[in-house]
């Protein structure tokens, strides 16, 4: 017989991984917008100093 919570032995581990890679997800979205804002500030005012 065997005990309470081992049916799937897998399972929680493949819980686990796609938690971590959602959340590896969340952080690479959060770090594209703040690059793509840097950078459009950063042309921003490069173009204003030009003009």
């Amino acid at each position: 017989m065997e005990a309470q919570g081992h049916e799937d032995p897998g399972g929680a581990l493949r819980e686990l991984a796609e938690n971590l890679f959602q959340e590896l997800q969340e952080h690479f979205q959060a770090l594209t917008a703040t690059l793509n804002l840097r950078n459009i500030l950063f042309h921003l005012i490069a173009n204003t100093a030009v003009l």
